[in-house]
């Protein structure tokens, strides 16, 4: 007898925990539904919804994660020795974006203003746009929280458009104004064998903004 009812007992108590009639008014009509059952199914299924949403932001997020990672490709995103880029990982930033025509020259130590001068050429004002977001967004990625981003000048220009970085000074030209300012020559042999260095307008106006003595200046290798 007191086997029994002890059998009886455990039987309701794991009744109580599991509450069966949950499951069984899933699939059997023959069972009268139970309103707190009924309101435990609601709170679960509540709860499978907001799991759900979660995985499906999870999934969106692990997706835009990816296409950042194939925006940038295989550059180098980790801050570089001598300035948040060093100069290749310039040169191979803007060759991922098709810049043209780079050049790059190393400027004397004794000037101290950058180690590097870089020029390229934008296929459009829109390429040219392009091109210094796309290093801006590499440098954010590759810079310490003690590096500050770099200004950009000429941002109302459709001809020039600059960045110094500290260690490398960037210089964006139209085609049209590379070849009329012909920078390459101009910091290869010194201001005073270049025919374009004494013209005055609003784009060279602009460039005084970044000039020196450019005597010494040697076209990296």
């Amino acid at each position: 007898m007191f086997s029994c009812n002890l059998s009886r007992t455990w039987t309701q108590l794991v009744r109580s925990i599991i509450k069966p009639t949950a499951v069984a008014c899933r699939y059997s009509t023959g069972i009268k539904d139970d309103p707190i059952s009924g309101q435990e199914e609601q709170e679960t299924e509540i709860i499978i919804d907001v799991y759900k949403e979660r995985l499906k932001k999870y999934a969106q997020l692990l997706e835009e994660q990816e296409e950042e990672s194939n925006k940038f490709g295989d550059l180098n995103l980790s801050r570089g020795v001598d300035g948040v880029f060093d100069i290749e990982d310039l040169v191979e930033t803007l060759k991922h974006q098709q810049a043209e025509d780079i050049f790059v020259a190393s400027v004397p130590k004794e000037i101290g203003y950058v180690d590097y001068i870089v020029v390229a050429s934008s296929k459009s004002q829109r390429h040219m746009n392009a091109l210094t977001q796309f290093v801006k967004q590499i440098y954010k990625q590759k810079k310490l929280q003690t590096d500050i981003m770099p200004t950009l000048e000429g941002k109302n220009s459709s001809d020039w458009m600059a960045m110094d970085m500290d260690n490398i000074a960037l210089h964006i030209f139209s085609k049209s104004a590379r070849a009329q300012y012909d920078l390459d020559t101009l910091w290869a042999v010194g201001s005073k064998y270049d025919d374009q260095s004494h013209k005055k307008d609003l784009l060279s106006s602009m460039l005084e903004r970044h000039a020196f003595s450019l005597k010494g200046f040697v076209p990296a290798k």
